[in-house]
């Protein structure tokens, strides 16, 4: 079961570190070691209510493709730290969207660790 109401604050065009332990819910919540788990972060827009729209992520990062901004920083601890870098945010419209964490294993089995919302805030130097 993910984890969820994982909520953060941004002012667009700034860099921000959102830290994350994953827990194993079939082991008493203790610690899952994703040593091997490819992790995946992204947010998507969402629409009045606050449901995600399921368009595309506005954002998507992963352990792969950017390993600078999702680093395992002590991953038999679970300890995953997520860095939205200022160009990640800059071009985004202030308002809050759908976030998600994600570990796919070595097996290829996909398991979302957190949801939960990123508000972006207006900053006068990106408007």
């Amino acid at each position: 079961m993910a984890k969820t109401d994982q909520n953060a604050t941004v002012y667009r065009g700034n860099r921000k570190v959102l830290r994350y332990t994953v827990t194993d819910d079939d082991n008493a919540g203790a610690a899952l070691d994703i040593t091997t788990y490819l992790m995946r972060w992204a947010a998507t827009r969402t629409d009045a209510s606050g449901d995600p729209i399921e368009s595309g992520a506005v954002i998507d990062l992963n352990s792969t493709s950017n390993p600078s901004q999702v680093v395992k920083t002590t991953p038999a601890s679970g300890i995953v730290d997520v860095t939205l870098l200022e160009a990640d945010t800059t071009s985004l419209t202030p308002g809050t969207y759908y976030i998600e964490l994600e570990g796919v294993d070595a097996s290829s089995n996909s398991e979302v660790f957190a949801v939960g919302t990123l508000t972006i805030e207006p900053n006068i130097d990106n408007a």
